[in-house]
């Protein structure tokens, strides 16, 4: 009875306070006095733990993955996420995949700070898992023209914070987990492929090129473009499936195309073409020093600069000479037309890299099986199927003048990526590293110690012998 009526008195002051101060009193007061808040709290004041405070703070120490000292279903699902984890080639062993197994089981028998460290250990492999999850090992990364187009890449003490304040935990690790459809293509073709006994090679491509994937936002957009450097194609998505693709220029293993991220705002049709200064230094400038009369046959003009108030030069008084050898400059700009090397558009995402797709005229290219020509762009295969695409509906030019700039009424992230293997039709196709990117790439996933690692390699991480023909081990 005495006990009963101490309860009631306590819920009474409990009511009255939450009456007065809110809601949130009820939480302050808990916090300081529920013994496993009190356990949770004294297990966040390790110096390691600072990360997490904030979030377990922010709702007064309520547990995130327990409830009344059990494990929640999503701390299980979690366990088995992590467990996987070689699946998006990370190593489960960073995330005390074993240990979290053996705390959840023994979570009934055990203490209030059993309880605690087990809660603070799930969300620490949490946190690290999500980092992990999203960012690309050196190597591996794209340039982001667009703030919009950058990937949510948050540190631990958000992951935890976002994690805390969720009403439902189920929907919280969606949204933190949440990777985009090509990833989770790769996923399955290396997880099959692992599964399948595939050679060791084929798995170490997939691993690759899940790094580059990883490097694009995990909701890419509705509608979104992707070109593939490495098989020389360009693919449209919407609602994460590709529903067209088509053959694509794209740079020289010299003039490389970069893995970047950008938005397609609008389309010059008719367009001029300003030759790039290095272009011009490198390439016109010793022809031009040769015989001048080429630049005519070109169709180009020389000038002081690429404004509005440019001035046009006598190519006879330029001194192309010095200007092959960077002592001077001079710009060219080749008139629209024909021969335009940009042929009939060029779709622009403005960027400092002066990257951009384009039509050309010149169609017998797209007919070899390896497409690196280019100085850096891209130059599509069928610019009307394209514009289609983009504009959703036929679009031109209303007058026949030169440089005729069309807005798209909402811009189109386009993903130039680098995939050296790639899942088709049940099969993975292999494809020449024409960049020489894959070597770079492996050596920095062999110094990462997030990744999956060999065998032996693991085994040394971990202090152990490596099992060998001496030790007793079957070869």
């Amino acid at each position: 009875m005495l006990a009963a009526a101490c309860l009631a008195i306590v819920l009474a002051i409990l009511g009255v306070g939450a009456a007065i101060y809110g809601p949130g009193w009820v939480g302050v007061v808990q916090s300081y006095t529920d013994p496993e808040r009190l356990a949770l709290r004294a297990a966040l004041r390790a110096p390691t733990m600072a990360d997490l405070r904030s979030g377990y703070a922010a709702r007064h120490y309520k547990p995130i993955w327990l409830n009344h000292g059990r494990a929640r279903p999503e701390a299980n699902d979690f366990l088995t996420q992590v467990k996987t984890s070689e699946e998006d080639g990370l190593d489960p062993e960073r995330y005390q995949s074993d240990r979290l197994a053996t705390m959840l089981t023994a979570l009934p028998y055990g203490s209030r700070d059993d309880r605690a460290g087990t809660e603070v250990l799930l969300s620490r492999a949490f946190a690290n898992y999500v980092v992990d999850l999203h960012t690309p090992v050196t190597g591996a990364e794209m340039t982001y023209t667009d703030p919009h187009l950058f990937p949510d890449r948050p540190p631990p003490q958000l992951v935890v914070e976002r994690l805390a304040r969720d009403r439902s935990l189920k929907r919280a690790i969606a949204r933190a987990t949440q990777m985009n459809p090509l990833y989770l293509q790769y996923r399955g073709a290396l997880k099959s492929a692992a599964a399948s006994g595939s050679e060791p090679e084929t798995i170490r491509l997939l691993r690759l090129n899940l790094e580059r994937l990883r490097a694009l936002p995990s909701n890419p957009g509705r509608r979104f473009a992707l070109v593939d450097s490495a098989s020389g194609r360009l693919w449209l998505y919407e609602n994460g499936k590709a529903v067209d693709s088509m053959k694509v220029i794209v740079g020289t293993p010299q003039e490389q195309t970069p893995m970047m991220a950008g938005l397609i705002r609008y389309a010059v049709f008719n367009p001029s073409w300003n030759v790039p200064p290095d272009l011009t230094r490198k390439t016109y400038a010793p022809r031009m020093r040769a015989d001048p009369s080429t630049l005519a046959s070109l169709g180009m003009d020389a000038w002081t600069d690429h404004t509005r108030t440019a001035k046009k030069l006598n190519p006879a008084l330029v001194n192309w000479g010095a200007v092959a050898h960077g002592a001077t400059s001079v710009w060219l700009r080749q008139r629209p037309g024909p021969h335009n090397a940009m042929g009939a558009v060029k779709f622009m995402l403005p960027n400092e890299l002066g990257i951009y797709l384009h039509d050309t005229p010149n169609k017998a290219l797209f007919e070899q099986d390896q497409r690196h020509f280019s100085a850096g762009c891209i130059r599509v295969e069928d610019y009307k199927r394209f514009s289609r695409w983009l504009y959703q509906g036929d679009v031109g030019p209303k007058v026949s003048g030169p440089d005729q700039r069309i807005d798209l009424r909402r811009p189109v992230p386009v993903y130039i990526t680098y995939l050296t293997a790639a899942p088709e039709n049940g099969t993975i196709v292999i494809r020449p590293d024409v960049y020489q990117r894959d070597e770079i790439l492996s050596a920095e996933l062999r110094k990462d110690e997030r990744r999956v690692a060999p065998l032996g390699e693991r085994a040394g991480r971990m202090g152990l012998r490596p099992l060998t023909a001496a030790s007793g081990a079957l070869m």
